[in-house]
């Protein structure tokens, strides 16, 4: 199933949700890191990765994920948190507060030719998710676009989730276009999860949840014409996290996430068009 066929079967259900709130509250414990408690439903976020596209129509993709700003979802769009000091992001000059970034490690999938690109699934995707202060500075990035986690602690470690069909689209665009392709990964936190995820992630207590995060490719894009081909794509997106239903909504509930991600990205382009 590829993204735009997922996103058109939820986009009915999100529809008829009406003006209730899809994405759950959470808080998180900033005061080690020179902030307070928040409490929002989302994480914006930038990426940097390495992407190879092979001949035989496999893929694979390692890279950085930069967390970039709590924020709550409102009527009238995405709002971010006053007061929050997280998402000081990679490069910024500050002395206070955290750096919260993700590295990811390995990332395969299989992938088909479509006009000006191409259109892939996933089939393994492993991320690992660190905190650091920044008194400690900037984490470096080496050559794949990772981060160095020398001085970070490891959150947790993050698999695909087998449950859900988890794509993407890397398309040719212009500069500041919004047609250079968009992608949704669901992926599910391994357990147990570590103290310092919980100390972080205070609430809901027991923090057993799935992160269910999507995002668009950042232009210009000059999608390769011969393979094998790396690429660097760079873009930005949006995470929630899902609280764990009975198997028979699991997937339901992972579909309106991203259905109702790639409702807001479409009515944003269409209102700039």
């Amino acid at each position: 199933m590829k993204l735009k066929t997922l996103c058109s079967a939820v986009a009915l259900a999100v529809g008829m949700a009406g003006a209730a709130h899809a994405y759950p509250q959470f808080s998180v414990n900033e005061t080690p890191y020179g902030g307070s408690s928040q409490t929002g439903d989302e994480f914006g976020f930038n990426y940097n990765t390495t992407l190879t596209l092979n001949t035989g129509g496999t893929f694979s993709e390692v890279g950085g994920v930069t967390f970039t700003s709590l924020a709550h979802e409102t009527a009238s769009g995405q709002q971010p948190n006053t007061g929050s000091v997280i998402g000081r992001s990679i490069g910024s000059p500050v002395s206070t507060g955290y750096f919260l970034f993700g590295n990811i490690v390995s990332s395969t999938g299989t992938y088909v030719p479509v006009s000006g690109g191409f259109s892939g699934t996933f089939k393994s995707l492993t991320l690992d998710l660190y905190i650091q202060s920044a008194t400690l500075g900037k984490p470096g990035v080496t050559a794949n676009d990772q981060y160095l986690t020398t001085n970070a602690t490891l959150l947790a470690t993050a698999a695909l989730d087998g449950n859900v069909t988890s794509d993407a689209q890397y398309l040719s665009c212009a500069q500041n276009s919004n047609q250079c392709g968009a992608w949704a990964v669901n992926t599910t936190f391994n357990k147990p999860l570590s103290t310092a995820f919980l100390a972080f992630f205070t609430n809901p207590t027991n923090f057993y949840l799935d992160l269910h995060s999507g995002g668009q490719n950042n232009g210009p894009i000059t999608a390769p014409t011969s393979l094998p081909a790396t690429v660097t794509d760079t873009g930005h997106g949006t995470a929630y996290f899902a609280v764990p239903e009975p198997a028979s909504l699991t997937l339901l509930g992972g579909g309106l996430l991203l259905g109702g991600l790639a409702a807001r990205r479409k009515k944003k382009r269409t209102q700039a068009a």
